[in-house]
């Protein structure tokens, strides 16, 4: 009988290239709406995880968004993400499904370190003010899920992506994170003629970007991993190893989209982090590693957001 494997937010873009991978492994995806199985409530996650039974849980819903609405919105951000990752957590624990996945982020480490961020580095400095609270939401997950695999015994295991971009990405101007917000500024810019497109903040912050299709590699890399949690590894950092300035990528995507007009930096808007450069060496030595460089998933990103607009 194929083993059964819940996936949670499996409409968004993570969900969309993960369900794609794991077919391929002939496992039986459960991917229900959110009307189907409602995080937020935790009589319709139990009934959900009773009827259904999975052998595994991946995590990759959340209340999610770009620095605008992070700023402007910490009360969903702090409150939808801790119910609903906490739900989950405990519903499966309590009916003894062995294996989860949980999805965090880069920013729940302290910001502009000098050097690449480890692991280690977790809960050892203050959180950016502007992702505060996403980042309390997704550290209640990790340290959960850490709690119950050393009490346990269990798989209960955290990926640490840094920013994802690709297919099915929130593309934006105002809700979406860096890559697709600016893909969808300067493809509109491009279709009504304009000269200038604008860019918040200064520009000369970096951000780490990863190919949607290697967060799910990742994913069914560490599936069972048990060796990882036996060394106390309970949560690992899935990198792309290189920062990219602002302006510079937002000329990356004007280039592909030749979208010859200008940028001004609109200094009144937040700059954010300037960088949050993680260390993926720890997963590297674990056998994971990068597969898409940026100019390649700049490119398959923005095909098929110009073929979704026709």
């Amino acid at each position: 009988m194929r083993k059964k494997i819940l996936i949670t937010g499996a409409s968004g873009m993570v969900g969309k290239s993960l369900i794609k991978i794991l077919k391929k492994k002939k496992y039986k995806i459960l991917s229900p709406s959110s009307k189907k199985l409602n995080l937020l409530d935790k009589n319709s996650i139990e009934n959900f995880l009773k009827k259904n039974k999975p052998f595994f849980v991946i995590h990759l819903a959340g209340y999610i968004g770009g620095i605008g609405a992070s700023i402007n919105e910490p009360i969903n951000f702090l409150q939808e993400n801790i119910l609903m990752g906490i739900n989950l957590i405990k519903s499966s624990h309590k009916l003894k499904i062995k294996n989860f996945i949980n999805i965090g982020s880069s920013c729940i480490y302290p910001p502009n370190q000098t050097k690449p961020i480890k692991e280690n580095q977790l809960l050892n400095g203050k959180i950016e003010k502007t992702n505060e609270g996403y980042a309390i939401a997704k550290i209640s997950c990790i340290k959960l899920c850490e709690y119950i695999s050393t009490n346990y015994k269990y798989n209960y295991f955290t990926l640490i992506p840094c920013n994802i971009y690709g297919p099915h990405d929130k593309f934006d101007e105002y809700k979406g994170h860096v890559v697709g917000s600016l893909i969808k500024k300067i493809f509109l810019a491009k279709k009504y003629k304009k000269v200038n497109v604008e860019i918040w903040g200064s520009g000369k912050v970096n951000r780490e970007l990863i190919y949607v299709d290697d967060v799910s590699n990742a994913i069914t890399k560490f599936m069972f991993n048990k060796k990882l949690i036996n060394k106390k590894i309970f949560w690992l950092n899935i990198g792309f190893g290189e920062n990219v300035m602002i302006n510079t990528l937002a000329k990356k995507i004007a280039k592909i989209l030749n979208f010859k007009g200008k940028f001004n930096n609109n200094l009144n808007k937040p700059d954010g982090v300037r960088s949050k450069l993680m260390s993926s060496e720890l997963s590297n030595k674990y056998g994971w590693k990068v597969r898409v460089n940026l100019d390649d998933g700049l490119k398959k990103t923005i095909s098929w957001f110009v073929k979704s607009q026709h």
